[in-house]
């Protein structure tokens, strides 16, 4: 049942409502979580593209490959 649901059926009590929100927005805030883990790993990621001086050793292509190196310094593929 959604919220909008609720809202169109009588008798609802605001404490259904409320859970359903509040599930709602710890499933959004475990979720931007994730974002900012991706997010915080691709900026690290292209900042060490950019300072490499080894065209062939790409950090982005080895972490996607799992490569020991890249994983040896704190970044997940």
């Amino acid at each position: 049942m959604t919220i909008g649901t609720l809202a169109k059926k009588a008798g609802t009590h605001c404490d259904e409502a409320r859970a359903m929100a509040e599930h709602k927005l710890y499933d959004m805030r475990r979720k931007i979580a994730g974002l900012r883990q991706i997010e915080s790993t691709l900026d690290s990621l292209v900042e060490r593209c950019r300072c490499s001086e080894d065209p062939q050793r790409c950090p982005i292509i080895h972490s996607l490959y799992g490569n020991a190196d890249v994983r040896n310094r704190g970044i997940k593929g």
